[in-house]
């Protein structure tokens, strides 16, 4: 049963990055929300890098459930966006300080490493810019 549900969410999360199409992501939806109802529960996620949590307003749209969202984010701008809108969101902070060993099974993980160092519009240091937290 829990090998079917982190299959699930590794596919659900990979064809929302790839932007899948409603369809997709509603067959996908079912399938999770099968599962979840049969352990009687929504999941917990964690999302690194997580803006102005793009991740909830993709689960939300989705319409799956999910009970701990949490955040890792330095931007206090985009963590202010996240608390009007998703004010249980577990803030974390810095991903370089973050104690996964003090969170609870995370059934759902998203991340997005900072793209300004490989942008047109940011420095050009590629890795050795903010974008190198992406090994972190």
């Amino acid at each position: 049963m829990q090998e079917e549900l982190e299959e699930i969410n590794r596919e659900l999360a990979e064809l929302m990055l790839c932007g899948a199409n409603d369809e997709k992501l509603v067959t996908r939806k079912r399938e999770l929300e099968k599962n979840i109802k049969s352990t009687g529960t929504g999941i917990n996620v964690l999302s690194l890098f997580d803006g102005m949590s793009c991740g909830q307003i993709a689960l939300n749209r989705s319409g799956i459930k999910y009970d701990k969202y949490y955040a890792s984010e330095i931007d206090k701008y985009a963590m202010q966006v996240t608390q009007k809108n998703y004010p249980k969101t577990i803030q974390l902070g810095s991903i370089t300080e973050l104690k996964t060993e003090s969170l609870p099974e995370i059934e759902l993980l998203f991340g997005g490493s900072p793209c300004q160092s490989f942008s047109n519009a940011g420095n050009g240091k590629g890795f050795e810019g903010k974008s190198g937290l992406f090994w972190e």
